[in-house]
Order: C-alpha cells, then structure tokens, then sequence
C-alpha cells in the first residue's frame, strides 16, 4: 500500500465540454497511437495530464444545463490526474502564472476524466 493513497470514486468523474483549459505539473500528449476514433464521424486526440491538475470550463455545449457531467462555463474542477481526449489538442505551453505548471487547450467533443487521491 503506497501511504494510504486509493482511487477514489469522489468528485465529477467524466467531463465534457466544447472547449476546456488543462493546467497540470505534467502534460503529455500520446502520440504512440496517434488519433483514435471517439464518435460514428470524427477522431479525437489523447493526452494526460499529472500533478496538481486544474480543469477550466472555457465553452460549454448549449442546452446541457441538466447534465452533471457537463457543468457550467468558467466552472473549475481540481484533481490528481485526468486523462483528456478531443479532437483538437495544442501543444502544452508553460503557464503564465507559474511558468513550472503547464497548460493545454482543447476544444470539439473534449471528455475529461478526471482522478482523486484519497488523503
């Protein structure tokens, strides 16, 4: 048991959005697999992101007001990891804040999965 850290089901799990800003301690963009397919029409890119993670809700999809999985816009949701697919992902660029941190854009059918530590 690594000091009492477990996955934890706590917090939103999936998020989607039309446009989100990832800012992490990590951020890699998987580029072994490249693009994988997400829905009947287009494909999506993956990445992930560690540390420290702060998901910033940019654009949300009209009419989802009843939908917990997509909050509102200007929504900010922390956690330990998350793993990221849509279909546009920009290049991780350091934060402007604390230029240590990372950022990333992501916008079109963007799904976060985000992941707490128990502490």
């Amino acid at each position: 048991m690594r000091s009492g850290k477990k996955p934890s089901s706590d917090g939103p799990g999936l998020i989607e959005a039309f446009r989100a800003r990832i800012s992490a301690d990590s951020i890699k963009i998987h580029s072994n697999g490249g693009k994988h397919r997400q829905t009947g029409t287009h494909n999506a890119m993956g990445a992930s992101a560690k540390g420290n993670v702060r998901v910033h809700i940019e654009t949300q999809y009209p009419n989802s007001n009843d939908n917990p999985s997509r909050p509102n816009d200007g929504t900010e949701i922390d956690g330990d990891s998350a793993d990221i697919s849509a279909r546009t992902v920009n290049k991780p660029h350091p934060s402007k804040n604390n230029p240590k941190r990372f950022e990333v854009n992501v916008k079109d059918d963007v799904k976060i999965l985000i992941r707490r530590l128990k502490r």
